[in-house]
């Protein structure tokens, strides 16, 4: 069986964003879930630095977002 090589690109997908927006405002703690679940099937430690990176600036955009309202 092959395995599909799925490029990596800073094009952000509408669904993805849509289901990490939900568990911001209603599970934050499911984000940081997920980046284990993802890190611990990656084999590259860069990109798991760099999704760290990104879910702390996403999660602390998004209290910005709740704090405005």
């Amino acid at each position: 069986m092959s395995q599909r090589h799925c490029p990596v690109t800073p094009k952000p997908r509408t669904d993805a964003i849509g289901i990490l927006n939900g568990l911001a405002r209603h599970l934050p703690q499911a984000l940081w879930d997920l980046y284990d679940a993802v890190v611990s099937v990656d084999d590259h430690p860069e990109r798991g630095e760099e999704l760290g990176a990104a879910l702390r600036e996403f999660e602390a955009s998004a209290k910005r977002r709740r704090d405005r309202r």
